[in-house]
């Protein structure tokens, strides 16, 4: 959140985040790091966080530059936050461009998606068993409803053929289904 302002987000956007998470988005979330979070920012999210269920709130992270190691390996981290990932967003966006005008968007390689999170294996915990810098986990989903029906998920290429076979339709309905399993639980 570094450079942003309070003229940045309204209450209309901090509803879609909150409702992204709360509201099983079609992606396993096993951690999200919201980083250097102005007080603007950081006191209305600790009020949120109470409305949402345990297990959301203990996967959702505010930190700082200094604690994103504890979360990140540093080959993942970019330059300007501490870390030695050299990133050129202009030339992403551009290659990005690039493939969706040639139609290659949906045609990712198990290769090139794999590249993706090659650096990001869990960092080590210090010897003590507790962080040396606490970060303040935030909002919660029971496991069931994270998992869905597989407590176990998908390896990444069976995920890919899963999102293939279901096609966009699919994955719309799964996603309505998901949240209207959700909004039942609620009532």
């Amino acid at each position: 959140m570094s450079g942003s302002s309070y003229g940045n987000f309204d209450y209309e956007l901090s509803s879609k985040i909150l409702h992204l998470l709360k509201g099983s988005y079609p992606a396993r979330l096993k951690k999200v790091l919201i980083v250097t979070a102005p007080l603007w920012f950081k006191a209305p999210f600790k009020v949120l966080r109470l409305f949402v269920r345990e297990k959301l709130r203990d996967r959702v992270y505010t930190v700082s530059n200094p604690q994103l190691s504890l979360h990140l390996p540093q080959d993942a981290i970019p330059l300007e936050m501490g870390g030695r990932l050299r990133v050129e967003h202009e030339e992403w966006l551009k290659t990005c461009a690039a493939h969706i005008r040639e139609g290659e968007a949906s045609e990712a390689t198990l290769d090139q998606l794999k590249s993706l999170t090659s650096g990001l294996s869990p960092p080590e915990r210090p010897q003590n068993g507790g962080d040396t810098l606490t970060s303040s986990p935030s909002s919660g989903f029971s496991e069931e409803e994270l998992s869905g029906e597989d407590a176990f998920g998908l390896e990444l290429l069976e995920f890919i053929q899963h999102v293939r076979a279901k096609g966009r339709r699919g994955l719309y309905e799964e996603y309505e289904e998901i949240c209207s399993r959700t909004a039942l639980r609620d009532i």
